[in-house]
């Protein structure tokens, strides 16, 4: 790809530069997770509960599964 510029966003947010939007993403990239925590439990772990530092450097998929009783 000669001559391909890499996307930042900026073509996105009309009056912003791409340096403000590359800076924009660093500083929300550093908000730290919350626990996940649920009445169910954790589903294929064992019986173990996990927290954010466990799963650090994984990839997690989050399924929000609910059922209505009536």
């Amino acid at each position: 790809m000669h001559g391909a510029r890499a996307r930042d966003g900026a073509e996105y947010l009309p009056g912003h530069t791409g340096r403000e939007v590359r800076a924009a993403v660093v500083v929300r990239a550093r908000v730290r997770a919350p626990e996940l925590v649920g009445n169910g439990g954790w589903i294929n772990t064992g019986g173990q509960d996990l927290t954010v530092v466990d799963l650090r450097g994984t990839c997690v998929i989050l399924d929000f599964w609910a059922s209505i009783r009536e």
